[in-house]
C-alpha cells in the first residue's frame, strides 16, 4: 500500500508532467484533472504487473518469502488475473512443500480466474510428480504407514 501511495503522489506531481521540479507555472486547463485521473488509473492498472515482476526478481534471487509477498500483493490488487496465483503455486512448489494441496490450490485458482498458459504445464508437472511419488511410496509401503485403500497383509 505504501508503494501505491508513493506512485500516485509521483503521478500527480510535476515529475509526471515532465517539469522535473522546475518552477514553471503551467496554465490550468479544464482537462488537467481528467488527465491526472487517467494517469492514476493507468498506474493502478500496471501495479499488479510491477508486483509480479518484483516477485520474479526476488524468486530468481532465491528470496521466496519476498517473492511470495509480492505475488500476494499483486493478487490483492488484481484478483481477476491468474498470473499472481500461478506464481504463488510456483513458489509453493519451490519451497518443496509437502503441502501439495496448497500448490494445487494456487494453480486451480489461477485457472479459475484467467487463462494463464503456464498454469496447465505447471499442473501437469505437479500431477506427474505426485504420480511418481505414489509409485515410489507403494514400492516401500511395507516399511511405512498404510496406504489408503490397501488391504493389510497378515503378519504370521
Amino acid at each position: 500500500q505504501n508503494y501505491k501511495h508513493k506512485i500516485l503522489v509521483w503521478v500527480s506531481s510535476d515529475a509526471s508532467n515532465g517539469k522535473n521540479g522546475s518552477n514553471n507555472k503551467k496554465k490550468k486547463h479544464k482537462n488537467d484533472k481528467f488527465d491526472r485521473k487517467r494517469n492514476e488509473a493507468a498506474v493502478l492498472r500496471g501495479l499488479p504487473s510491477i508486483y509480479v515482476y518484483l516477485g520474479d526478481l526476488n524468486r530468481y534471487k532465491g528470496d521466496l518469502v519476498a517473492a511470495e509477498l509480492s505475488y500476494s500483493d499483486a493478487s490483492k490488487l488484481a484478483p481477476g488475473t491468474g498470473n499472481p496465483y500461478n506464481q504463488l503455486g510456483v513458489v509453493a512448489q519451490l519451497k518443496e512443500s509437502k503441502m501439495n494441496c496448497m500448490i494445487l490450490y494456487w494453480y486451480i485458482r489461477s485457472i479459475m480466474v484467467a487463462h494463464v498458459p503456464s498454469t496447465r504445464s505447471n499442473l501437469e508437472a505437479l500431477f506427474n510428480s505426485n504420480r511418481q511419488s505414489l509409485k515410489d511410496y507403494s514400492r516401500t509401503a511395507d516399511n511405512g504407514p498404510p496406504i489408503f485403500g490397501a488391504i493389510p497383509k497378515n503378519k504370521e
